[in-house]
């Protein structure tokens, strides 16, 4: 089995939104629990494309989060990849856009790269694309990036070039999980299992 798009743990206890993929069947299954609860929600990586095939390229909420703050350039980003394939890069014009972030870039790409273990979804501008895109009240949404934005902002001025989409993702999960019960990943899954 491979990881794609996200991770769980072999127990099937959610760490964050996961997927197990399994190359021979195509099966993916997408968890909404986060920290150790059992999975409450599980939907296929067919699914989760069809669900966010239709979906625009722009919502206003990460739209303005990315014009103030879009990943840099850490030679194995979204953006790199981006440059990399003639595609435009800028933060004012909210490009490349999410729904090629998904698509083009974390799902294609990192699956092409590394068939075994493509990773946790560590980005916050598309993890707020994502949330925009299914639908989730405009209010969390907003909570979410002003979350993330706020442990951007204390990064930055510890360490301007630093790496903070992780850390970014943590405090935004945090606070999600504090006020709602839930990481924002399981309230994404939680939308797209619904639509099914």
């Amino acid at each position: 089995m491979n990881c794609l798009p996200f991770l769980v743990s072999k127990k099937w206890e959610a760490v964050q939104i996961g997927a197990w993929y399994d190359i021979h069947s195509s099966n993916v299954i997408v968890a909404a629990s986060g920290n150790g609860r059992k999975i409450d929600v599980a939907i296929s990586l067919i699914d989760l494309i069809k669900f966010y095939c239709e979906k625009n390229e722009h919502y206003p909420i990460s739209d303005e989060f990315i014009k103030k703050y879009q990943q840099k350039p850490t030679g194995d980003s979204y953006i790199d990849f981006a440059r990399t394939t003639g595609h435009t890069v800028s933060a004012e014009q909210c490009e490349p856009n999410q729904k090629w972030h998904l698509f083009e870039a974390y799902i294609s790409w990192k699956f092409k790269k590394n068939r075994e273990n493509v990773g946790q979804l560590r980005c916050p501008e598309l993890l707020l694309w994502m949330a925009e895109a299914a639908g989730i009240d405009d209010e969390i949404v907003t909570e979410a990036k002003e979350a993330a934005a706020s442990e951007i902002d204390r990064i930055r001025k510890e360490k301007p070039d630093g790496n903070y989409s992780a850390k970014a993702v943590d405090e935004m999960n945090a606070k999600m999980e504090e006020k709602y019960g839930k990481r924002l990943q399981g309230m994404i899954a939680e939308k797209v299992e619904a639509a099914l």
